[in-house]
């Protein structure tokens, strides 16, 4: 692994997940726009990293502390949304 900047990865989710994420997207915050979305992406991905390899992200958090404090603002984000969208949601 290299500290010098390297190309981005393009990742497009393949088609036969589209429906699954876009659903996923309207449920968590209600609308599938492609902003949702990207953060959806990074907060599932993200979560499931220092679900299964705990001390990777704890690294990646302290050798990259630009990058995973843009992770934060997008888990925060996406978490903002959610309850938003669960309080437009609930009955008077």
């Amino acid at each position: 692994m290299s500290d010098a900047k390297e190309d981005p990865i393009v990742y497009q989710v393949p088609v036969h997940m589209q429906g699954l994420i876009k659903s996923f997207a309207e449920m968590m915050t209600g609308e599938s726009t492609p902003e949702r979305i990207e953060i959806l992406l990074q907060w599932a991905l993200y979560m499931h990293i220092r679900s299964v390899m705990p001390p990777l992200a704890a690294h990646w958090n302290q050798s990259h502390p630009e990058e995973s404090a843009t992770v934060k603002e997008a888990i925060q984000k996406l978490q903002s949304l959610n309850e938003q969208w669960k309080a437009s949601r609930k009955k008077p």
